[in-house]
């Protein structure tokens, strides 16, 4: 089973994006 690049992608944008926003968070708090 294979899955797309754009997927793949798409899954690492978003993934960097939450970690990005629970760092922001973190250091807010």
């Amino acid at each position: 089973m294979t899955i797309p690049s754009h997927e793949i992608y798409v899954g690492r944008m978003t993934l960097s994006a939450a970690v990005r926003f629970t760092l922001l968070l973190t250091i807010a708090a």
